[in-house]
């Protein structure tokens, strides 16, 4: 995905814009995981089970992941070649 993006330059700028790209995903998938607990509140449970919420939480995690590594929002993308214009 970095070539993409434009990372054609140095060996050692790749390596920095891998760095960068992989923060921004990284940053999108911390704001899935924001939205997805916010609309769990919103969501009555009928019962509970012992550890629910623990497995919930590594579920959002993973599916926060996916949709940042997918594409997700497009904020990866656009904060990459925003902030790589700026570095």
């Amino acid at each position: 995905m970095i070539e993409r993006l434009g990372g054609h330059g140095h060996s050692s700028s790749s390596a920095a814009d891998a760095r960068l790209y992989r923060a921004c995903r990284e940053f999108e998938a911390l704001l899935w995981r924001q939205l997805l607990r916010e609309m769990r509140k919103g969501i009555q449970t009928i019962g509970s089970v012992a550890g629910a919420e623990h497995y919930q939480y590594l579920a959002d995690e993973a599916l926060a992941g996916k949709l940042a590594s997918a594409g997700g929002l497009g904020l990866a993308d656009l904060l990459y070649r925003t902030l790589r214009r700026r570095l």
